[in-house]
């Protein structure tokens, strides 16, 4: 299936539908405002007692420590790909290209009305706001290494 999720008309359906609602490496492309409306929209999906877990990237609320976290983060990732010998970003998405028959799909996937957000993601202090006002109780991180992270927040009961 293909969807904008930042379409409101794609959830209508699923209201109340789900138990789980699990997103990995995703919603850091998206901005502000719109991760706030796509956070809405995944707790209007839940059931009550529904739990949200989302991994990606989440900066720190400190911009120096932002930076040294990308630092740290691009050489492990340089010593990875050396390591491993596997491709790095860019040559991912040229390799999925040829394999896909599709040589222009690096251009699409730079194209600013799908990635408007940032490499970075929203602070983390933004995530734990915007989920309380959303309505959802239990936010917390439960993993983080550098500016990759996890967060998980629970729907309450219906009261």
């Amino acid at each position: 299936m293909r969807a904008d999720i930042r379409q409101a008309d794609w959830w209508a359906p699923y209201e109340g539908v789900f138990d789980l609602v699990l997103s990995a490496t995703a919603l850091h492309w998206l901005n502000a405002e719109h991760l706030a409306q796509i956070y809405q929209r995944i707790h209007q999906a839940l059931k009550p007692s529904g739990w949200f877990m989302n991994s990606d990237h989440m900066a720190s609320d400190n911009p120096e420590t932002q930076t040294r976290y990308r630092q740290m983060l691009q050489a492990k990732q340089r010593a990875a790909f050396r390591a491993t010998g596997a491709d790095d970003w860019n040559g991912f998405w040229e390799k999925l290209g040829r394999e896909l028959g599709q040589l222009d799909l690096k251009a699409l996937r730079n194209e600013a009305e799908y990635w408007e957000g940032t490499e970075d993601g929203q602070p983390k202090q933004f995530h734990i706001a915007v989920l309380r006002r959303c309505g959802f109780e239990q936010v917390e991180f439960h993993w983080q290494d550098l500016g990759e992270a996890v967060i998980g927040a629970r729907k309450p009961l219906a009261r």
